[in-house]
């Protein structure tokens, strides 16, 4: 059996073992792309993939795991031993990586003050069942046993949330249990407060940095670190930032190659490599994170990341200046032309049918939750999505008021089927009026969770709860009696939508609406939906989320994978904003 070991360089079968090694994040990616992606890397003269696992994918609903198609974590540490490639894991409970709530189920919030990243006893139950189910699938393909994988994470940035070294060790020792043989590692910023709080130096788990710029600096002051703690162990960047990742209504982040490929060249001079991403790919359904401000800020559908390889998969200018650097780095390593994708302009496709929110949640197929006060999201399903709030009232003939109290993160509130306003941000939680002429008059609440922060000190804050968790004051007393239902546009849930019936009126709807399509092809490449004409929403195709839309851009368009086409296609639209979504036009490029 091979072995990987880590000394005062990384050694391979007794061997000097530079690391050069590029993220990929197969949950972000078609399966269908996979191997493509990882012979990219290759082709560039890396010798490994690196890639996190988000327990909120693997375990939607505590107890219930899901490790199939785009979650077949397995399949892709297979395709990159296939190609030749050693790979690194990063599965700790947390991952940061822009990812809803750093990767931690959203079903851990239905236990009041549980608190994550610590040794509450509760979490660490939690993550030890979690362990249980995932590194029987991991094991295997460690390098001892024959498998690609040379090394895996303990926790992740922990240094920059917390320095109770007793929470790491915890989780070090969950992994060792479950049969974790390769090297451990801890990474952290690249300066002393963090190293001190997050490394697990003096447990013999290697320290490594993360940082984007000043690689040099950076590695010396990782260096430094080691001395005080009497190690001299090989040094390395885990995520060397070569771009960034981007919020709605902000520009597109950009990074000039000439100067990413200078600092790389730098960097391999002293140390080994991980590229964060080599590819970023998509946050596909409603897995986006948050940025967390005085006003969070959501991150977009794509994850681009301005990486080397696109979010759609085509070779970038900076992926030809990495491709040089290494070359000139390292002339003996093998180097191959990338593999190209084709895309494609469908033509127009025109809706077959279109259904109102109202109208569809009322059409028999959908099982509401009763309840006295309004349920945080978490409470009615996955987590994940949208969740609707109904009730009614009796009309005492003059203007009434209504206010949502801790409600997050966007919500549009409907009197008598009809939207009355759309509250985010700074009015989220205002005092509105309403009316209605009947002599009851109907409430519906649609509120949309627009992703949980994955970073920073509100990872434990209540507002981590999406939906409606305060309840609903009507005329200064909060009112009882609700039915919700949570919208998590999963393929199950899409089935349900009925659109027999006749379409509604040619009018622009003022409330959410469905619209349905049919998508007829013979041949298949990548495609872009374009949005520009749209509001916000989000788009299934197939069965399949492929994330939220939102006119206040950056990015006007949504990437369709090949992988997910077929000669009958189903798509499905949801637009909250009231735009009328009457057709489909198609890119073959993205739209900004």
């Amino acid at each position: 059996m091979s072995n990987f070991e880590i000394k005062d360089q990384f050694y391979l079968n007794g061997r000097p073992f530079k690391i050069l090694s590029g993220a990929v994040h197969y949950f972000r990616i078609h399966p269908s792309q996979w191997q493509d992606t990882l012979f990219n890397l290759k082709a560039l003269g890396f010798n490994t993939v690196e890639t996190y696992l988000p327990w909120n994918l693997h375990e939607p609903q505590e107890g219930c795991f899901d490790f199939a198609g785009i979650k077949d974590v397995t399949k892709f540490i297979e395709i990159a031993d296939q190609l030749k490639l050693k790979v690194i894991l990063r599965p700790s409970p947390y991952i940061c990586a822009e990812w809803d709530w750093g990767g931690l189920p959203a079903w851990l919030l239905n236990q009041p003050g549980l608190k994550v990243r610590t040794t509450d006893p509760r979490f660490l139950a939690a993550v030890a069942a979690y362990y249980h189910e995932l590194f029987k699938r991991l094991t295997p393909y460690q390098v001892t046993q024959g498998g690609p994988v040379i090394m895996m994470q303990v926790e992740n940035e922990y240094g920059s949330y917390g320095n109770d070294h007793s929470y790491p060790r915890a989780i070090a020792e969950m992994m060792r249990a479950e049969g974790v043989e390769v090297p451990l590692f801890t990474a952290d910023g690249t300066w002393p407060e963090a190293l001190d709080s997050g490394a697990l130096i003096d447990d013999d788990i290697l320290t490594v940095g993360n940082f984007g710029s000043a690689a040099q600096e950076n590695l010396a002051v990782l260096a430094d670190f080691q001395r005080q703690h009497q190690q001299k162990w090989p040094l390395m960047c885990m995520e060397y930032w070569d771009g960034w990742f981007n919020r709605w209504g902000e520009p597109i982040i950009r990074r000039d190659a000439p100067e990413f490929a200078q600092d790389i060249k730098e960097l391999l001079e002293v140390g080994s490599l991980n590229l964060y991403m080599m590819r970023g790919g998509t946050n596909f359904g409603f897995f986006n994170g948050c940025s967390t401000r005085a006003n969070d800020l959501p991150q977009i559908t794509s994850y681009d990341y301005d990486a080397p390889i696109t979010e759609w998969g085509a070779p970038t200018a900076k992926y030809n200046a990495l491709k040089a650097v290494i070359h000139e780095c390292y002339p003996e390593l093998p180097q191959e032309q990338p593999r190209q994708r084709h895309y494609k302009q469908y033509p127009t496709i025109i809706a077959d049918g279109a259904l109102d929110l109202t109208t569809a949640l009322h059409s028999g197929h959908f099982t509401f939750k009763n309840s006295q006060e309004t349920q945080p999201m978490e409470a009615l399903g996955g987590g994940y999505g949208y969740a609707y709030y109904e009730t009614s009232v009796k009309n005492y003939g003059h203007p009434e008021k209504i206010k949502l109290v801790q409600a997050a993160d966007r919500a549009h509130i409907l009197i008598d089927n009809q939207t009355l306003t759309c509250q985010y941000h700074e009015t989220l939680g205002d005092t509105v009026e309403y009316s209605g002429t009947g002599a009851e008059i109907q409430i519906g609440i649609l509120v949309e969770n627009l992703g949980r922060v994955n970073y920073g000190p509100k990872l434990n804050a209540p507002s981590q709860h999406k939906g409606i968790a305060g309840g609903v004051m009507i005329n200064n007393h909060f009112h009882s009696g609700w039915r919700q239902v949570a919208l998590d546009f999963s393929a199950e849930m899409v089935a349900n939508l009925d659109f027999s019936a006749e379409l509604p009126n040619r009018n622009s709807p003022n409330q959410p609406r469905f619209y349905h399509f049919h998508f007829a092809i013979e041949d298949f490449s990548d495609t872009f939906i374009d949005c520009r004409a749209w509001g916000k929403g989000c788009v299934i195709i197939n069965g399949f989320n492929l994330g939220r839309y939102w006119s206040v851009g950056p990015t006007n368009y949504l990437y369709v994978p090949a992988g997910l086409l077929k000669p009958d296609n189903e798509i499905i639209v949801f637009e909250t904003e009231g735009k009328r979504v009457d057709q489909i036009d198609f890119s073959a490029k993205p739209i900004y």
